[in-house]
């Protein structure tokens, strides 16, 4: 079976191309399973749960730890088919791991986002279905993860509240495209106190040590600017669990997934659902603790980690060291062609960074090292303190690239690369060092300089990596085009490679762009004070000249889908107010047929502007038909 989207799009322009996703397809051989025997409740009778087995590769026996899904608005419980069937095939091929067991609900594909007393049916429901799959394994497990789409994740954290609630019966709770901080229609005051109640619930003082979430962890998930369903800025948890139970991440700066997808098809995209399922799958103890399973969550899903990708073994030092001057010049190349141990050493700067291209797998033949220069001779300390940032690489749509950030609480006077054996990549081709300062080029465009086109094109000068920041753009509202007009050929080594950050965060990467093509630069919201928009260019070590636009086309849209609800609400209430004004003006002017809506809207304004109805009634006249008109 072939999971997709329903729909897609027949043409794309240039200016979107860079911006769409790129998710593959995620083959399936479902099977639904009904739980039978379930307490008999009011919900029981409309909400049904079933359990996920893939043909070929499971069995009926629960061996595994449970995982329950909760569909969103609108959503079928076969929508955990993707995630099911690859978390399937990743524990059958993996060692010493656990399977899991997925069990999905049918609620009847309910309306979530217009009614929150379908939430509170839904989540009741839920907690009696984590009662009914823990009872399925005999006290062998007390805790069920829950995977949460859309709305489904809201149900997940309302279940918490509710109290036929048992008490630690879930730990981790993952949710895909969910709006945790407001709701994406309010039409419905139950889902308007729905809100208050969780945020006054998922408060700090619950994850303290005596707190009700002391032993929960939240992920959230977020599609980014391809989800016109549920705008991306509500999915931040920032303020609903500490760092340390908890954290929000876009799909564009997952390792190894690196695209957009939109509110669908963050169900199935295939470098999605594979990455999940393998975090997954290593939190394989129900009994883990929170920084245990944080640990997991963190070592999958975020893209900067600590200097453990480093390996540790004994220093071998070579008889001739190279010592680079990296005075005047940004950024130096070097390749790893050497039979022979070599150690290539730079003078320690704050921003000094290394890009490289050595898969993990070879790290036990090269190590970052912190190096002094006493006379003639070096001597060499393994640096365990860098932070490792694994990006995509910039000619091969599977590779990867990896950024290295030495620091130290000892000082350093030289960062050296000490090579121990030579260092190959899968097709021959000798491995790369990149040694940079990543030293900002700031530009205090505005956004209205922008729009006036008041701005000198952006000059990139001949660097491997630059890096320009924008600190006034910092509005998620607007979009933007980056064109690259012309550039000079390099040597073919790193096609263009476009890194986006706000405020350092949700970094969005755009490659191999070619000449008089464009990407749109969107973003969302970022917390806390920073550097704005930012851009770090990763090139052939060639000149370029790139020119940002304001793209109005994207900018509507973006309105559209922030404040779309609140104009229907806003359309809503000036109608009720306007008939309002129709039965008063009917009242006070003694005719017996109301008003036009022209007249209704002139009498409002009219009060609005203080105007009485004496002078109100000279604006209006009737003819021989009872219509109004105006003078």
């Amino acid at each position: 079976m072939l999971d997709s989207s329903l729909s897609q799009k027949l043409s794309i322009s240039q200016t979107q191309r860079k911006a769409m996703h790129s998710c593959d397809m995620t083959y399936i051989y479902p099977t639904y399973i009904r739980v039978e025997h379930q307490p008999k409740t009011t919900f029981s009778k409309k909400y049904t749960l079933y359990l996920y087995r893939e043909g070929f590769i499971d069995s009926e026996e629960l061996v595994g730890v449970p995982v329950l899904f909760i569909p969103g608005q609108a959503g079928s419980y076969k929508q955990v088919r993707s995630l099911a069937s690859e978390s399937s095939k990743y524990s059958h091929t993996q060692k010493n791991v656990q399977d899991l067991d997925w069990f999905t609900l049918d609620l009847n594909e309910e309306l979530t986002a217009f009614s929150g007393q379908h939430v509170l049916d839904q989540a009741n429901y839920a907690n009696t279905a984590i009662q009914t799959i823990l009872n399925l394994y005999h006290g062998r497990v007390d805790s069920v993860i829950i995977v949460g789409h859309s709305m489904g994740g809201i149900v997940a954290r309302t279940l918490m509240m509710l109290p036929n609630y048992v008490p630690n019966s879930v730990r981790t709770i993952l949710t895909l495209a969910t709006p945790h901080t407001s709701a994406p229609v309010l039409l419905d005051p139950v889902i308007y106190r729905l809100y208050q109640d969780l945020s006054r619930f998922w408060g700090p003082s619950q994850f303290t040590k005596e707190g009700k979430l002391r032993n929960v962890t939240l992920v959230s998930i977020a599609g980014g600017s391809l989800d016109n369903i549920v705008h991306s800025d509500s999915t931040g948890v920032h303020s609903i669990v500490p760092e340390s139970h908890g954290f929000a991440i876009f799909s564009t700066s997952i390792p190894f997934v690196w695209t957009e997808s939109d509110h669908m098809a963050i169900l199935w995209c295939n470098q999605l659902v594979k990455r999940l399922a393998a975090t997954l799958v290593n939190i394989h103890d129900h009994a883990m603790s929170v920084h245990g399973r944080m640990d997991i969550l963190k070592q999958h899903l975020l893209e900067t980690k600590s200097s453990s990708l480093i390996t540790h073994h004994s220093l071998s030092m070579p008889q001739h060291v190279q010592v680079i001057d990296m005075t005047g010049n940004n950024s130096h190349l070097f390749f790893t062609n050497t039979n022979q141990p070599r150690l290539t050493v730079v003078k320690y700067s704050e921003n000094l960074k290394l890009l490289t291209d050595i898969p993990e797998e070879s790290d036990h033949k090269w190590l970052l090292v912190s190096c002094k220069k006493v006379m003639d001779d070096w001597s060499c300390q393994p640096l365990n303190n860098a932070s490792v940032t694994i990006l995509p690489s910039a000619s091969s749509p599977t590779g990867s690239y990896r950024y290295f950030t030495p620091s130290s609480s000892e000082p350093i006077e030289y960062v050296g690369i000490l090579e121990q054996a030579k260092i190959t990549l899968q097709d021959n081709n000798a491995s790369f060092f990149i040694i940079y300062n990543d030293e900002a080029t700031v530009h205090w465009s505005s956004t209205w300089d922008i729009v006036m086109r008041r701005k000198d094109p952006l000059l990139i000068a001949k660097k491997y990596v630059s890096r320009h920041v924008f600190p006034q753009l910092r509005s998620s509202l607007f979009a933007y085009d980056l064109h690259l007009k012309s550039s000079k050929p390099g040597a073919g080594l790193i096609p263009l490679m476009v890194r986006q950050t706000v405020n350092g965060q949700e970094p969005k990467y755009y490659r191999q762009i070619k000449e008089n093509e464009s990407v749109r630069i969107t973003f969302h919201q970022a917390t806390g004070a920073g550097e704005g928009l930012a851009f770090s260019f990763y090139t052939d070590n060639q000149a370029m000249e790139l020119v940002m636009r304001f793209d109005w086309y994207a900018t509507l849209g973006r309105c559209l889908l922030r404040y779309g609800s609140v104009m229907l609400n806003f359309m809503y209430v000036c109608t009720l107010i306007i008939l309002i004004t129709q039965c008063s003006t009917y009242v006070h002017i003694g005719s017996r047929k109301f008003v036009s809506y022209k007249a209704a809207l002139l009498s409002l304004l009219c009060k609005i502007a203080s105007i009485d109805y004496d002078k109100l009634s000279t604006l209006i006249q009737r003819d021989n038909q009872g219509c109004v008109l105006w003078k």
